[in-house]
Protein backbone atom coordinates (compact mmCIF):
# COMPACT_ATOMS: atom_id res chain seq x y z
CA UNK A 1 0.00 0.00 0.00
CA UNK A 2 2.69 2.17 0.93
CA UNK A 3 4.29 1.80 -2.25
CA UNK A 4 1.61 2.77 -4.21
CA UNK A 5 0.88 5.69 -2.28
CA UNK A 6 4.44 6.92 -3.60
CA UNK A 7 3.39 6.28 -6.85
CA UNK A 8 -0.10 7.75 -7.01
CA UNK A 9 1.91 10.94 -5.29
CA UNK A 10 5.02 11.01 -7.74
CA UNK A 11 2.45 10.07 -10.86
CA UNK A 12 0.34 13.65 -9.38
CA UNK A 13 3.71 15.32 -9.38
CA UNK A 14 5.02 14.94 -12.87
CA UNK A 15 1.45 15.34 -14.45
CA UNK A 16 1.25 18.47 -12.60
CA UNK A 17 4.39 19.77 -14.03
CA UNK A 18 3.83 19.03 -17.64
CA UNK A 19 3.39 21.93 -19.82
CA UNK A 20 1.95 21.45 -23.70
CA UNK A 21 1.73 24.16 -26.06
CA UNK A 22 -0.99 26.20 -27.14
CA UNK A 23 -0.63 26.00 -30.84
CA UNK A 24 0.17 23.57 -33.55
CA UNK A 25 3.77 21.31 -34.35
CA UNK A 26 4.65 18.72 -31.88
CA UNK A 27 8.20 20.49 -30.82
CA UNK A 28 10.19 18.21 -32.88
CA UNK A 29 12.71 18.78 -35.68
CA UNK A 30 10.68 18.13 -38.39
CA UNK A 31 7.32 19.00 -37.22
CA UNK A 32 8.27 22.09 -34.89
CA UNK A 33 5.48 23.84 -32.29
CA UNK A 34 4.16 27.18 -34.76
CA UNK A 35 4.31 30.34 -33.07
CA UNK A 36 1.15 32.58 -34.44
CA UNK A 37 0.49 34.67 -31.26
CA UNK A 38 2.73 36.52 -29.18
CA UNK A 39 1.75 34.43 -26.47
CA UNK A 40 2.62 31.31 -28.06
CA UNK A 41 6.14 33.34 -28.22
CA UNK A 42 6.35 33.72 -24.28
CA UNK A 43 5.48 29.84 -23.70
CA UNK A 44 8.85 29.13 -25.68
CA UNK A 45 9.90 29.65 -22.22
CA UNK A 46 8.35 26.66 -20.78
CA UNK A 47 10.20 24.13 -23.69
CA UNK A 48 13.72 25.81 -24.76
CA UNK A 49 15.05 22.53 -26.02
CA UNK A 50 12.21 22.21 -28.64
CA UNK A 51 12.01 23.15 -31.81
CA UNK A 52 9.93 26.44 -33.00
CA UNK A 53 9.15 27.92 -36.57
CA UNK A 54 7.49 31.75 -36.40
CA UNK A 55 4.70 31.65 -38.79
CA UNK A 56 3.54 35.26 -39.21
CA UNK A 57 4.44 38.90 -38.00
CA UNK A 58 3.77 39.51 -34.23
CA UNK A 59 2.98 42.83 -32.48
CA UNK A 60 4.31 42.74 -29.04
CA UNK A 61 3.56 46.47 -28.26
CA UNK A 62 0.65 44.70 -25.61
CA UNK A 63 3.13 43.22 -23.57
CA UNK A 64 5.01 46.12 -22.21
CA UNK A 65 3.34 44.92 -18.87
CA UNK A 66 4.08 41.63 -19.20
CA UNK A 67 6.52 39.81 -16.48
CA UNK A 68 6.59 42.55 -13.75
CA UNK A 69 6.64 45.46 -15.94
CA UNK A 70 9.91 43.54 -18.09
CA UNK A 71 7.81 43.14 -20.89
CA UNK A 72 7.87 39.99 -23.42
CA UNK A 73 10.89 38.03 -21.89
CA UNK A 74 12.35 34.97 -23.76
CA UNK A 75 15.19 33.15 -22.63
CA UNK A 76 17.87 32.13 -25.16
CA UNK A 77 20.92 29.53 -25.06
CA UNK A 78 23.34 30.06 -28.12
Amino acid sequence: MKNLLVFTAVYFFLTLNVISFSGNGSGTEADPYQITTVEQLQEMNDELDAHYILMNDIDASDTENWNGGAGLMIRVYI
